[in-house]
């Protein structure tokens, strides 16, 4: 037998250490939904992801899963970058990103004829849509009429500068980009 096996193991620590438990206070009191005087839910974008992704854990919703996943990880990475996503609008166009790379891969598996992968990206793109559709955005008819109001305003319509002014009228709020481009675009023509 070897001698190691005979010898009684060390105890490190003869003593337990007694833990001391910390109280936190809220700066404000906690509300619940339920009440009439509840506070709005946060806008922050990853928190909302984040209560999102526990609810499908919850409902043990793969696919949504991870689709939540992936988004929250693009915005830790955003996170590190001088454009964090912090507001609904930033949100809006990550959503918008990962979208169209989903569409791409569908083209690119369609032309592989990956049927199983095409499946998986449409369902990718369908809970995508279904939160991107859920963020307040700036339609096409708004959109429209800020175009217009800069049309009657500008003398000369070169695209730098009706981007701009549409920029200041849209105030942050978040809109369809390409569409805003097309609708410049023809509305240069047309002058």
């Amino acid at each position: 037998m070897s001698l190691l096996r005979l010898t009684r193991p060390r105890i490190l620590c003869t003593r337990i250490q007694p833990t001391t438990h910390r109280t936190f206070t809220l700066s404000t009191p906690f509300r619940t939904e339920a009440s009439p005087t509840a506070t709005p839910a946060s806008t922050d974008p990853k928190t909302v992801i984040q209560s999102e992704l526990k609810t499908a854990l919850r409902a043990k919703d793969t696919p949504r899963l991870n689709v939540l996943r992936s988004v929250l990880a693009a915005i830790t990475n955003a996170s590190k970058t001088s454009t964090p996503v912090s507001t609904p609008s930033h949100l809006y166009a990550l959503l918008n990103k990962q979208i169209s790379a989903s569409q791409k891969a569908i083209a690119e598996f369609e032309t592989a004829k990956r049927d199983d992968l095409v499946q998986k990206e449409k369902t990718q793109v369908e809970i995508l849509e279904g939160y991107r559709n859920g963020i307040e955005s700036l339609g096409k008819e708004e959109l429209d009429e800020i175009l217009g109001k800069i049309s009657k305003e500008a003398k000369e319509l070169k695209f730098g500068d009706v981007m701009k002014e549409a920029q200041k009228l849209i105030a942050g709020r978040p809109y369809e980009t390409q569409y805003l481009i097309d609708q410049i675009k023809s509305l240069i023509a047309k002058a």
